[in-house]
């Protein structure tokens, strides 16, 4: 196990995570450290995404039935204080395949109407966002 930066993190990876958020109480806290509302979870890495705020997907708590059947949830990368790669492409080992069928569940296809004899569609894959995605994080 190592820390590593978020950018630093493939599909599959199975990660630990320290993260804070917002609380609320029904008193002030009289101390610095009742302030810090820190979680701290461990999943497997999808992809970075978002348009206003980058945040971290990941896949947890496999649920029975369908291979594909995970709940997913997304934390805010300006939120993170600690990414942990527990192991490199977690998932690939132990369920091989499965991080295609995760990452095709995020390709689209956009209908899009050039002219009104002409229909086309738009595609874009989930490579692309991960090049977008490594990208927007050299720029900041």
């Amino acid at each position: 196990m190592k820390e590593v930066k978020v950018e630093d993190l493939k599909p599959g990876d199975l990660i630990y995570i320290v993260w804070s958020d917002a609380w609320e109480s029904n008193r002030v806290p009289l101390i610095n450290a009742e302030y810090d509302a820190v979680w701290h979870e461990w999943g497997v890495f999808l992809f970075v995404k978002g348009r206003k705020k980058k945040h971290l997907v990941m896949a947890y708590n496999k649920k029975p039935g369908e291979i594909t059947e995970w709940d997913i949830t997304a934390i805010p990368v300006d939120l993170i204080l600690k990414v942990v790669l527990v192991q490199p492409e977690f998932i690939q080992k132990i369920l091989p395949r499965l991080i295609e069928r995760l990452l095709s569940r995020a390709n689209s296809t956009i209908p899009k109407k050039l002219d009104f004899n002409v229909k086309t569609a738009l595609r874009w894959s989930i490579e692309h966002v991960f090049k977008m995605d490594k990208e927007s994080f050299n720029e900041a």
